[in-house]
């Protein structure tokens, strides 16, 4: 009985652990594409409407990606939590997700002026060039958090890891 209940509990745990590789996959397969856009607003004085779209574009999949894991890890069970203790990374995926969505608004407002040559363009450009340094410490904390969540301690208090295949297909106790 025992054993059967600790095998059930095992195989919860390998599932939690996979839907956390696949957010964790998720967040960081926007690495890429947000260092590249921070460097477009911090090297081009000059961007089209176009630009500003695709920007918000990908800035929204990184909020909703946030929103959803930390979403799966406020619906942990109650038991998994004490584990796992996530509190520490849905503290940093709401941070960086407050920060995205302020970026998102603020280029929603500079895709309309970015091609006027005024004041207020350049005001706003320059508070969207400052706003992507946090954004990115945000962001290498939250993707850091999440990778801490696959080292658990087990019911005795030694800390172990959660070795998870490249597909996140299986996983193994190290």
């Amino acid at each position: 009985m025992r054993a059967l209940a600790f095998r059930q509990e095992t195989h919860h745990m390998q599932r939690v652990f996979q839907r956390l590789c696949q957010y964790y996959q998720q967040l960081t397969s926007y690495r890429r594409r947000l260092l590249n856009i921070a460097v477009v607003f911090r090297r081009d004085p000059r961007l089209y409407p176009m630009q500003c779209s695709a920007a918000i574009k990908h800035l929204e999949a990184i909020t909703s990606c946030a929103r959803q894991c930390q979403t799966f890890l406020n619906d942990l069970d109650p038991q998994i939590t004490k584990l796992m203790r996530p509190y520490g990374c849905i503290e940093k995926l709401k941070k960086l997700e407050e920060q995205v969505t302020e970026t998102i608004l603020a280029l929603a407002m500079f895709e309309s002026i970015c091609q006027a040559i005024t004041y207020e363009r350049v005001e706003l450009h320059m508070l969207i060039r400052s706003q992507f340094p946090p954004i990115i410490a945000s962001y290498e904390d939250a993707a850091s958090q999440l990778m801490a969540q696959f080292v658990v301690e087990d019911k005795y208090g030694q800390a172990g890891a959660l070795c998870l295949r490249t597909h996140g297909e299986e996983a193994q106790q190290c």
